[in-house]
């Protein structure tokens, strides 16, 4: 796992650039590419060439591998191509390189080669290149992660996005579920992230998984049903709690374009977005606990 370089902890409070590979990450690119050349983790200029025509819908050129000329064409019409495309194809550039272009190094000697490292490793050794040039390059909202790019969550949403996920392995909360991964989805989108339904399906998980495992609650919303669990007969949630709760139900209905077309309560951004996907995942397992609580013991 690469370290993240102090020029990027460095950087910490400006924006982040979520829809452009900018020109020196391009660079850092092209520098990887002569080094998984140079290592054999490619087969060559040539395949790197073809593959990256075809991503920009170039017509395909033959070539000789046994051609310096031909060699040296590939490798300049790599770097012209690189510099040319479009950032969401740059991306899927990317992903290709490891998921495709990716070969075991082999050693000739008698009549079999020797395989002296490994396509997996390969692989390895390019998906952690590739989150260093992400890393590198300022405040670039792209990871690596599971064989393929997503846009960058920082760490503790992460690790709130896993905690979550035994939860969900409860049957009632299968639509809770289903309205999460949407998010997920919303908000991991290389393209273009939708951080107004990133929110919007965030907190639908949140309502979904409330009303599921509270069907005695009387109301029909998650504000009925926060409010009956903080102040009603039976107290399940202290107020303060079901106040944030309540909270960012109301924003899903108060920020702009995000429920009900408000335009008083902010543009949703990547870091408002990033901040419901968490909070929503404490919110769904804090819920589910305090449900389980609840339950009587078996007796033995």
């Amino acid at each position: 796992m690469s370290k993240v370089p102090i020029s990027h902890r460095l950087a910490a409070g400006k924006p982040w650039i979520q829809d452009d590979f900018p020109g020196t990450a391009r660079i850092a690119l092209l520098h990887l590419l002569h080094d998984l050349v140079e290592r054999r983790y490619v087969s060559g200029w040539i395949a790197l060439d073809k593959e990256i025509r075809r991503i920009a819908r170039d017509d395909p050129r033959e070539y000789s591998d046994s051609n310096v000329q031909d060699v040296n064409a590939a490798r300049l019409s790599v770097k012209v191509n690189l510099n040319s495309l479009d950032w969401t194809s740059v991306l899927d550039f990317c992903e290709r390189i490891q998921s495709r272009l990716a070969v075991d190094v082999i050693e000739r000697g008698g009549f079999e080669g020797v395989v002296v490292v490994e396509r997996e490793k390969v692989q390895l050794y390019i998906a952690d290149e590739l989150e260093r040039i992400f890393l590198e390059e300022q405040r670039l909202a792209f990871t690596f992660v599971d064989n393929e790019i997503r846009a960058r969550g920082r760490k503790h949403t992460r690790a709130q996005l896993a905690k979550v996920e035994p939860t969900f392995s409860d049957p009632r909360l299968s639509e809770a579920r289903q309205h999460f991964a949407k998010a997920i989805r919303y908000f991991e989108n290389k393209d273009k992230p939708d951080f107004e339904n990133v929110i919007k399906e965030a907190v639908c998980a949140v309502e979904a998984a409330a009303k599921r495992l509270f069907p005695d609650c009387n109301g029909k919303t998650l504000g009925d049903v926060v409010k009956e669990l903080s102040t009603g007969k039976v107290r399940r949630l202290p107020k303060p709690i079901g106040d944030t709760i309540f909270g960012l139900y109301a924003y899903r209905g108060g920020g702009d374009g995000i429920t009900h077309g408000a335009t008083d309560g902010g543009a949703p951004t990547r870091a408002l977005a990033e901040y419901t996907l968490a909070l929503a995942a404490s919110q769904i397992i804090l819920l589910h606990e305090i449900e389980s609580e609840t339950k009587p013991e078996i007796p033995f």
